[in-house]
């Protein structure tokens, strides 16, 4: 039995002898080349032939043939360079050798061709060896490697399989190792790698595992040879990758059922990906078929600039950022909420929702509330205003009656005179209180005016108490608690509604048969840069697990049928879209405070206009004044009975007027008459009379509708509201004298 030499760099060479002849002299010219040579004349002995560098095949044609198909198709990892022994160098003998596998021939007797082979397989084991280190990496690796020859025999495996070793397995045929289910696949795959020269790859199920098979066709010399299999076991893999498109089809589910456009948007404003709900409520957002556009090509720049800041701060704060913004106008205008997040750099997440019905129903359900709190107030502003209207007729029928008894052309005695005088600064008195209350609410029913002003807190709260006196009244003592304060940002009407509902919400705390103990406490001061409204009670108080609730929509604490459950949340939306905060303190049996805190403005002038009548006489002017209703024509005509005055009853009347003599220094025109408006006429006159369209002065009962107000706010002429004094007339006329 042959074993290999270790040393050094020799050459390993064994002498394959069975019949015992001419080994001799070849033995000791290779041991003369520094070889370690062994004879063996049995040919189990080389099957340890990985351990050798040459082996000299003697023997017939037969004993060569055996043990090359020993050698060779065993798939032993790396095989020693083959030189068969001939008895001459012609090709009767050369190439039966060659064709069972030999990598050279030698004729025993020729020992100069002994340098020669001895270098050939000295590169040939050294290209065996760099061949075999990457196997041995194979080896080693997680997935499992079989090389295939054309029939599908194992030449290679890289570590044991489940049911046979790699001894067991090398030799045999890839079908007798392969799970039968395994079997249809492979063969599919493995025809289609050899037929086409193209990797195949496919997946199957064995041993309660998932599989990942790669089939990849290996070739020599331009043919292909055979494939190499690679099966990795994905079952995690697959596990992980099942959940994930899952999770994306939930994902894209719960994307299907938003209303909202889901954007993922570059900070320069360059949409990635677009989800647009399926059935968009406008058409002014993005769709699918604007990916890889700009935002600035697909909403107005002004917009869009607002949209990318928002982008940015998301990615620098890494909060969530909220942009608000507007498409449109008037009835075309659309409201859209943009909700932004930062997602990776330079990009961002937003979420876009069509806010214009949502606004719309908030509006309405303000209205609705206001007009609640009209109804609950009508009784008691009915009862404010008959009080002054009573004494106000009254005291004109005693007047009426005083003069009755005067003969016409006789002087008034100086008596008389003097009652009468004191009946009419009475009849004043009244006629300006009920001035007041038509003005507390009619500022109270504008809904729609919501332009931010400096709002005097004050007036106010005292508008809000005179069309509240009817609830608090018999119910409570009103102790008011707050003097000069410099004005909030806010809208007049609006905080009026608040703490008029507040005051009402009060009053209904408070139980009717203890009026003389009820108190509801109004206090106004200044903390820092905010005015507080504190609105308290000594009533009934609110349960504590209600306070987190109570300024929700529809939540109310009052018995069914009485309120809507809306007044404390429009007062929270009126307070928040101000700029403020609304809270409450409460205790059962004790009461409760309702605190309001809104910013303040700019300090008020310190010199209001002073409306009173001016000493210095004004110039004589010519005045026409158009207006539907004779009386107040006729009582502000005499009332400037120092000018020239001329009347017109009506839109149709005034133009006629104009078209004889158009020399009017002032023109006193009602806004809302039948026919043709106060607004027809100033546009005729603008393209008729030029010269007169800058010296109109409106008079209004109250600009009701859009067209009215849009008009007073384009012309930007001076108005009057109804009712108004006579001073605001001389004012007015000394203002248009001064221009």
């Amino acid at each position: 039995m042959f074993v290999g030499s270790t040393m050094g760099d020799r050459l390993r060479v064994a002498i394959f002898d069975p019949d015992g002849q001419g080994s001799g002299p070849l033995e000791a010219a290779l041991v003369a080349r520094r070889c370690d040579v062994s004879v063996v004349r049995v040919a189990a002995g080389l099957l340890v032939a990985h351990a050798l560098d040459l082996v000299v095949v003697g023997g017939d044609a037969a004993a060569r043939s055996a043990l090359c198909d020993l050698l060779i198709p065993t798939g032993v990892a790396s095989r020693p360079f083959l030189v068969a022994l001939v008895p001459s160098y012609d090709d009767a003998d050369v190439e039966p050798a060659l064709a069972v596998g030999v990598d050279d021939v030698l004729v025993s007797t020729d020992v100069s061709r002994l340098g020669p082979l001895l270098r050939h397989a000295s590169r040939y084991r050294r290209a065996e060896r760099e061949v075999a280190a990457p196997q041995g990496l194979i080896e080693h690796v997680s997935d499992f490697v079989l090389q295939l020859d054309r029939n599908a025999m194992i030449t290679f495996m890289n570590r044991d399989g489940p049911v046979k070793t790699v001894s067991e397995s090398v030799g045999s045929s890839a079908y007798e190792h392969l799970p039968a289910e395994w079997q249809p696949k492979f063969t599919k795959a493995f025809e289609a790698a050899l037929e086409t020269g193209q990797p195949r790859v496919y997946e199957t199920a064995s041993y309660g595992r998932i599989f990942r098979v790669r089939i990849v066709p290996t070739a020599r010399d331009g043919a292909i040879t055979g494939a190499t299999l690679l099966a990795a076991d994905v079952t995690e893999l697959s596990s992980v990758v099942r959940k994930l498109r899952e999770s994306e089809s939930h994902a894209e589910a719960i994307l299907d059922a938003l209303p909202d456009l889901v954007v993922r948007v570059r900070d320069d404003g360059v949409l990635l990906d677009v989800h647009a709900p399926p059935r968009p409520q406008s058409s002014d957002l993005p769709s699918k078929s604007d990916v890889g556009k700009s935002l600035f090509r697909l909403v107005p720049v002004a917009v869009g600039e607002k949209l990318v800041d928002g982008i940015r701060r998301s990615g620098v704060s890494a909060d969530l950022e909220v942009v608000t913004y507007e498409i449109g106008e008037g009835n075309e205008r659309r409201d859209f909420e943009a909700r932004i997040v930062a997602s990776e750099v330079g990009q961002a997440i937003m979420v876009v929702r069509d806010m214009t019905e949502h606004n719309r129903s908030r509006e309405r359900s303000t209205v609705t509330e206001r007009l609640a709190s009209l109804g609950t107030m009508a009784a008691g502003v009915a009862h404010e205003l008959n009080s002054p209207l009573t004494f106000v007729m009254l005291g004109l029928e005693w007047i009426a009656r005083m003069l009755g008894t005067v003969e016409p052309g006789v002087a008034i005695p100086k008596v008389a005179h003097h009652a009468i005088a004191e009946r009419l600064r009475e009849v004043l008195d009244g006629a300006q209180r009920i001035r007041r209350i038509v003005r507390d609410l009619k500022g109270f029913t504008r809904p729609e005016e919501t332009k931010l002003s400096l709002v005097d807190v004050p007036s106010a709260i005292d508008g809000a108490l005179s069309l509240a006196a009817a609830e608090l009244r018999y119910r409570a003592t009103v102790d008011k608690r707050y003097g000069e304060l410099p004005p909030v940002l806010g809208n007049h009407a609006r905080v009026g509604q608040v703490v008029l509902n507040l005051l009402v919400n009060a009053a209904h705390a408070l139980a009717e048969d203890r009026g003389a103990e009820n108190v509801v406490t109004i206090a106004a001061f200044q903390r820092d840069a905010q005015v507080l409204i504190e609105i308290s009670d000594n009533g009934t108080g609110i349960p504590q697990h209600h306070l987190s609730r109570l300024f929700e929509p529809f939540f109310t604490t009052k018995p069914v049928g009485q309120g809507t459950g809306l007044g404390l949340w429009v007062c929270h939306e009126i307070v928040k879209e101000l700029g403020g905060e609304i809270t409450v303190e409460s205790e059962l049996g004790k009461g409760s405070t309702f605190r309001v805190a809104l910013p303040v403005g700019e300090p008020r002038s310190a010199h209001p206009p002073d409306l009173r009548e001016s000493t210095a006489p004004l110039p004589r002017a010519r005045i026409l004044i158009v207006d539907d209703e004779p009386n107040l024509a006729r009582t502000l005509a005499r009332l400037l009975d120092g000018h020239t005055v001329e009347v017109a009853g009506g839109g149709d009347l005034a133009l006629e007027l104009f078209a004889r003599d158009s020399e009017f220094d002032l023109v006193l025109c009602d806004l809302m008459m039948p026919g043709r408006t106060g607004m027809d006429v100033h546009a005729e006159v603008t393209k008729t009379w030029p010269f007169l369209a800058d010296r109109f002065v409106f008079m209004t009962g109250g600009a009701f509708t859009h067209r009215a107000k849009t008009f007073l706010a384009e012309v930007g002429l001076p108005y009057l509201e109804k009712p108004f004094r006579y001073e605001a007339v001389l004012e007015i006329l000394k203002k248009m004298r001064e221009k």
